[in-house]
């Protein structure tokens, strides 16, 4: 308690020790930490409410647009279900962002073909004009945070698939500290006013963007200590590195089943 108010502390204790190693003392030292406690919070009530109020009320909204569309078929009942399925997808982006954000996000051995293949399983296009390829190694095996592995692949992959016109290539090379990952597409590429809010590194009126999509993988990559960039002069290509945590060199052996 001091004359500000409850404060939280987060206390250090270091030894104190001359030249010949000879303890002294003791090192305290107290770290306000009041601001951060709060904001988790707020942040992990927040996400309690988008996965489980807003889920429950889209369901809601969900199920009785269904019902009008059994008595009428028109472009009301439509648009309602697209919002619906949007907002989800919405929610979703939300609570993957906080598992690799406020969570403590482990640092563990990741073979990053394993990932890739498992996200592209999942966003496989409903467009069989589409055509993914992928060239990778047979294994590339790093330490790092795989929740924000799997989610920065996941929102580029997820932009590559919806907006690409015929082709999605997706490509893994080696960095000089770990790995680098491609995904190319030839669509339109991403607007400038998108990646406005990601360079200024907020969201203004003048900067809103779309979504959390590029949040989620600016942050990703953020969160694995990696590097990020666009080029959108012809189609759109994601390039960002997935350092070895392990301060090693990458190595293509399959991990230990």
């Amino acid at each position: 308690e001091t004359a500000a108010g409850m404060r939280q502390y987060d206390p250090q204790v270091s030894r104190v020790t001359d030249q010949h190693g000879r303890e002294l003392g003791f090192l305290l030292s107290l770290r306000d930490v009041t601001d951060r406690e709060l904001r988790e919070q707020r942040l992990s009530v927040l996400n309690r409410v988008l996965r489980h109020n807003l889920r429950n009320k889209v369901d809601i909204i969900k199920s009785h647009a269904e019902a009008l569309g059994d008595e009428r078929d028109d472009d009301h009942v439509t648009a309602i279900m697209a919002a619906a399925d949007d907002i989800t997808e919405l929610g979703h982006k939300a609570r993957t962002i906080d598992q690799f954000v406020s969570e403590s996000g482990e640092v563990r051995r990741v073979d990053i073909v394993d990932v890739i293949e498992a996200v592209r399983a999942d966003l496989e296009p409903d467009d069989s004009a589409i055509v993914i390829t992928v060239s990778v190694p047979e294994a590339a095996i790093v330490e790092t945070n795989r929740e924000a592995l799997e989610g920065a692949l996941e929102s580029a992959l997820d932009n590559a698939v919806r907006y690409a016109v015929s082709a999605v290539d997706i490509s893994l090379e080696t960095h000089a500290d770990g790995y680098e990952i491609v995904v190319a597409d030839d669509g339109p590429g991403i607007p400038r006013r998108e990646l406005a809010s990601i360079d200024a590194g907020t969201e203004t009126p003048l900067q809103h963007g779309t979504g959390l999509g590029l949040w989620q993988l600016e942050w990703a990559v953020t969160t694995m200590g990696g590097d990020l960039s666009f080029e959108t002069a012809d189609g759109t290509t994601v390039r960002f590195t997935v350092p070895d945590q392990a301060n090693g060199s990458p190595t293509t052996a399959r991990e230990e089943p």
